[in-house]
């Protein structure tokens, strides 16, 4: 159980990396 909680969180961690990479591209073509 706590390897795939581990997994999860690596998961999360690297999805928030991309969505705010994202996040930020369409910020600044906003702008």
């Amino acid at each position: 159980a706590e390897g795939n909680q581990t997994m999860a969180a690596q998961l999360l961690g690297i999805t928030r990396q991309t969505l705010n990479r994202h996040l930020k591209k369409k910020s600044e073509k906003s702008e």
